[in-house]
């Protein structure tokens, strides 16, 4: 499987998490969590600087960039400059609301993925460009125990803290091996038995995604995503939002591939 198929994966298993039985949530984090989820109807656009960090295995990857998202968060730009094992590369990763293009700058050429929305649906990334739905989406993941106050740059914020749900992790797994089969199962499995914990961070004031973390038994970050610079109900044209492979650019249908991985495991 290629690094950007195990980026997509270790993304989607490190939202969902590990098993939490028996707990509650917290009154407070529930009070804030319906507020997101009524201002989460607004369905703003968005535009952002984002920065992000991920381990994964014995690899750390580290990225700095923009995104722009339209209200409903399938059409979006995000360029990112991404740092893998002493390596930078650039990529740019478009979505017109069907299929979601990345162009990756390799010193060979210019190599394009592709992957339908719907098989990020599958995935469970189906929102995750817009944070709004994000911190929504992840009401049904965790189980939110505690909450305090902090800042993030000079943003005071909600810290939300939780635990994952046991049916997330379940249904994790079932949509890794539905997309990838067994292989992609065994890899979201081992993501999920590294996370203990999950920090959300929300603007006190505009109750804003500001920050998400994901944490392991010893309270080290698995992975980190930030926004910053910040505008809401941003206008663009949804040409912006199409995409057309450079010529002479290698095209890998993720799709296509995942199936036939699935396949091969059969």
């Amino acid at each position: 499987m290629n690094f950007r198929v195990r980026l997509v994966a270790a993304v989607v298993c490190v939202l969902a998490g590990v098993c939490a039985f028996g707990l509650e949530t917290d009154p407070k984090a529930e009070e804030i969590l319906k507020k997101i989820e009524a201002k989460s109807a607004e369905k703003k656009g968005l535009d952002a600087d984002m920065t992000m960090s991920m381990k994964m295995m014995n690899m750390k990857t580290e990225g700095k960039g923009h995104i722009k998202t339209l209200a409903d968060g399938k059409h979006f730009i995000m360029d990112m400059t991404m740092k893998v094992m002493g390596m930078e590369m650039k990529t740019r990763s478009v979505c017109d609301g069907t299929t979601m293009w990345t162009e990756t700058a390799m010193p060979q050429g210019k190599m394009v993925q592709k992957m339908s929305m719907a098989t990020m649906e599958k995935m469970g990334g189906g929102n995750q460009q817009n944070p709004l739905e994000q911190v929504k989406q992840m009401r049904q993941q965790y189980t939110f125990t505690g909450v305090s106050e902090g800042k993030v740059q000079d943003t005071t914020v909600y810290i939300l803290e939780g635990v994952p749900n046991p049916d997330a992790a379940k249904k994790a797994a079932d949509a890794a091996k539905e997309a990838g089969g067994e292989q992609a199962a065994k890899m979201a499995q081992a993501q999920l038995e590294m996370v203990k914990k999950v920090r959300v961070y929300i603007g006190k004031d505009d109750l804003m995604f500001r920050k998400l973390e994901t944490l392991d038994a010893g309270g080290e970050p698995i992975m980190s995503m930030e926004l910053s610079n910040i505008k809401l109900d941003e206008k663009a044209d949804p040409e912006l939002f199409k995409y057309t492979p450079p010529e002479g650019a290698q095209v890998m249908d993720m799709d296509e591939m995942m199936k036939k991985m699935k396949q091969g495991q059969q």
